[in-house]
């Protein structure tokens, strides 16, 4: 493979090093899981109601074709991920040092 250098504008030979790998059925599933959960989470609409809540859910034309279990799973994934981040703020000590330690030896 060559490509041009951006200093010196000449062309240099790399080598790559790539290497195939087979995916498993399991690892297949699993990136074909996260890809309909992606196109499901794009298609989840914010519908706010009369009463001052708020309802996301599918399209009412996206319902009939989508399912939004997938959705829902990594919102939930989200909140535990910011649940287990919120612990190591809340739970953090604090350390209030003496000021006077760091001027007086």
């Amino acid at each position: 493979m060559e490509y041009q250098d951006e200093k010196n504008n000449k062309k240099k030979e790399i080598q790559s090093n790539a290497k195939v790998h087979k995916l498993s059925f399991d690892e297949e599933l699993a990136l074909k899981n996260i890809d309909l959960a992606k196109e499901e989470l794009v298609n989840i609409f914010r519908y706010d109601n009369k009463s001052g809540s708020v309802q996301y859910d599918l399209a009412p034309d996206k319902k009939s074709k989508m399912q939004d279990d997938r959705a829902y799973c990594l919102a939930m994934l989200g909140w535990y991920l910011q649940q287990l981040r919120r612990q190591n703020i809340v739970n953090r000590k604090n350390n209030d040092a003496d000021w006077l330690s760091y001027c007086f030896y």
